[in-house]
């Protein structure tokens, strides 16, 4: 904020003073707001007078003396910032830390935020620093990244301070150890599918990895969910994955000179498909290959 900006509250009375001597005294004086409305007013003196300022009352407030302009007074009416709230994570192992705050409304464009951080190695060392945020308008969210490099299994106390023109407020200190708060994402693009003969398995597949569940109600439509953690039980589990359903498969085969099998009738469609390779299966593939999920009652 520039040094002859007059700041104030909303609903507060504000006094501009036209500057330069020429304003001084006696003098009749024209004043004109340059913002989005365009209004206008005449004093006598040197100063006007604002009852119960707006948001919208910011702008530059110009004054003139017999036509001609003599100053131009900046008005900036804002808010204090509210309480941060700091949540801190990691998406894997080997990425920086983001601490982020969501505020309720949009800040004011004064509006900044610095990250104050204390590292506590191993060895009881500390040391200080701060790290600036950036305010994104796409994800409503001011965000900062702390630098932790792999392997390193430090403890870290942060706190967010946050300022405009008119007050500064700080968060809560938020303490984590550098593994703890990793957080993979939740994992996407599951599918469901029936397996032909079996009316009590589903098939998951998502990305590289693949599990059956065995225990399916017959002929009931289930809704799916996965979540997601990092190897060695490190950090935490991720959210749920989005809704996905599948129904076991419910049809008869029927053989035909020729045709051992066909396809069976009743399998679900999108997004339970069957593809060919859904009937090779044979009996000793049929289990659990490296599948990081698991499940919980009222997520299948």
């Amino acid at each position: 904020v520039a040094n002859d900006t007059v700041t104030s509250l909303p609903g507060a009375t504000v006094t501009l003073i036209c500057p330069g001597k020429e304003a001084e005294g006696n003098v009749t004086i024209q004043w004109v707001y340059s913002g989005s409305q365009h209004r206008q007013w005449t004093t006598m003196g040197n100063t006007l007078l604002l009852r119960a300022v707006q948001l919208n009352d910011t702008g530059n407030y110009l004054c003139f003396l017999d036509g001609h302009l003599v100053g131009t007074v900046p008005l900036l009416v804002d808010v204090p910032p509210e309480d941060p709230k700091l949540s801190c994570f990691r998406k894997n192992p080997l990425v920086s830390a983001t601490c982020e705050w969501v505020p309720s409304s949009a800040p004011s464009p004064t509006t900044k935020a610095v990250l104050f951080v204390k590292k506590i190695n191993s060895t009881n060392t500390k040391s200080d620093f701060q790290v600036p945020c950036q305010y994104s308008q796409k994800f409503r969210s001011f965000s900062c990244q702390v630098e932790i490099l792999e392997g390193d299994k430090a403890y870290y106390i942060v706190s967010l301070c946050v300022s405009n023109s008119v007050g500064s407020k700080s968060s809560s200190d938020v303490a984590f150890q550098s593994l703890k708060i990793v957080q993979p994402d939740p994992p996407m693009n599951l599918v469901v599918s029936a397996i032909p003969g079996r009316p009590r398995w589903l098939n998951l597949r998502v990305a590289q990895y693949q599990c059956i569940i065995h225990d399916a109600l017959r002929g009931v439509k289930h809704v799916v969910q996965l979540r997601g953690k990092e190897e060695l039980e490190t950090g935490q589990w991720s959210e749920w994955s989005p809704e996905v359903t599948g129904t076991p498969w419910i049809g008869t085969w029927v053989c035909t000179e020729g045709e051992p099998r066909s396809t069976p009738a009743g399998i679900l469609g999108s997004p339970t498909q069957v593809s060919d390779e859904d009937y090779d299966y044979e009996e000793e593939d049929l289990h659990i290959r490296s599948v990081k999920s698991t499940s919980s009652p009222g997520k299948r």
